[in-house]
C-alpha cells in the first residue's frame, strides 16, 4: 500500500496525458523537469478559505487549487495581482484558455500570521485537457516571481476508515494487519541546529478516522521529533530549511533564503561556542604561593 503514499510520489507519473504542449516552445518558459511530488492534506490545503472557494475545490470539475510558494497573509499582501500572474502563464499554453479564471483566495476569518491561510488561487474555467495537464505537471516555476503547484480534489487522496469490528471484520490481529500495512518509513536527510548531521526517519500511513479530533489523538501519542513546518510548498517531506524543489538541475523558480539563514545561525552559534571553551580556559584567578587556585 506504500505506492498509494501522496506523500512520496513524483510529478509526472505514467501514464501522461494525451495532449503536451512543447515545453522548450513556449512564450513564457518553466523548469521542464519532474519533482517530488507535494502532497498536501485536504484540511490544511483549505484552511481559512470562505465555504464557497471549498466547496469549488472540492467538488466542481475541472476546478483546480493553484498554490503558491509562500502562499498565505504575507504573499497576499505582497502580490495582489498573483492570480494575474498565474493567468499570463496559462494563456501561453497551446490548450485554448478562453474562459479561464483564477481567483484570489477569500479569508474566513482574519489570518494570524505570516503563512497562515487561506493559500491557493482558485482556478476554474479550463479545459480537460488543460486541467490534466496541470494536475500531471504539478510543479511550475517560471521565475522568482511566479511558482506555484495546482492541485486537484485533494480530500480523495488518502482513504479514511475506522479500525473496528463493524467497519474492518476479522480479528485483534487482523486488524493490527489492516492499520499497519499502509505504513511507509522514509529517510529525510537533513541537520540539527549545530549544523551536525541528524537524518530523519518519517512514518507515515492512511489516516485511522474520518475524525480529525481522533486521528489528531493517536498522532500526538506517536510524534517524538517535530521539526519547523515547510510553509514555502506545504510539504511535510523536509525540513524548512532542506528544500529539495529549488535542488533540481533548471530550476527557474523562486530561491527562499532559509538555507543561507540556517547556516548563519550555525556559524554563528560556533562561534559562540568556540568563545565560550576559550573563556573557560582561563585561570579565575593567581594562586597564594603554596596555595590552591580559587575554584579547585
Amino acid at each position: 500500500m506504500a505506492h498509494e503514499n501522496p506523500h512520496t510520489k513524483m510529478t509526472r507519473p505514467d501514464p501522461a496525458p494525451a495532449v503536451l504542449p512543447d515545453a522548450d516552445k513556449l512564450a513564457i518558459l518553466f523548469t521542464n523537469a519532474q519533482f517530488p511530488r507535494i502532497g498536501v492534506v485536504y484540511s490544511r490545503l483549505t484552511k481559512n478559505m470562505q465555504d464557497d472557494g471549498v466547496e469549488a475545490v472540492g467538488s466542481i470539475r475541472n476546478t483546480l487549487a493553484v498554490v503558491p510558494f509562500g502562499a498565505g497573509a504575507e504573499f497576499y499582501k505582497n502580490n495582489r495581482h498573483a492570480n494575474r500572474d498565474v493567468e499570463k502563464f496559462l494563456h501561453s499554453l497551446p490548450y485554448g484558455t478562453t474562459g479561464i479564471d483564477v481567483a484570489m483566495p477569500t479569508a474566513k476569518h482574519t489570518p494570524k500570521g505570516t503563512f497562515d491561510g487561506p493559500y491557493p488561487m482558485v482556478l476554474t474555467g479550463c479545459s480537460e485537457d488543460l486541467a490534466k495537464f496541470l494536475v500531471w505537471n504539478r510543479t511550475f516555476a517560471i521565475n522568482d516571481k511566479v511558482t506555484f503547484n495546482v492541485f486537484m480534489n485533494s480530500h480523495s487522496t488518502a482513504t479514511l476508515y475506522l479500525l473496528g469490528a463493524a467497519v474492518v471484520p476479522g480479528s485483534g490481529k487482523q486488524r493490527v494487519v489492516e492499520a499497519t500495512k499502509s505504513f511507509c518509513l522514509t529517510y529525510i536527510e537533513t541537520d540539527d541546529h549545530r549544523g551536525d548531521r541528524a537524518p530523519v526517519y518519517q512514518l507515515t500511513a492512511k489516516p485511522i478516522s474520518s475524525d480529525p479530533d481522533v486521528h489528531l489523538g493517536y498522532h500526538a501519542i506517536i510524534i517524538n521529533k517535530r521539526w519547523v513546518d515547510w510553509s514555502w510548498c506545504l510539504s511535510k517531506m523536509h525540513p524548512a530549511h532542506n528544500c529539495n524543489l529549488p535542488a533540481i538541475n533548471g530550476w527557474l523558480g523562486l530561491k527562499p533564503d532559509n538555507a543561507a539563514r540556517h547556516a548563519a545561525r550555525i556559524a554563528k552559534m560556533k562561534e559562540k561556542e568556540e568563545s565560550n571553551s576559550k573563556g573557560k580556559g582561563k585561570a579565575k584567578g593567581r594562586p597564594a604561593a603554596g596555595g590552591i587556585p580559587p575554584g579547585l
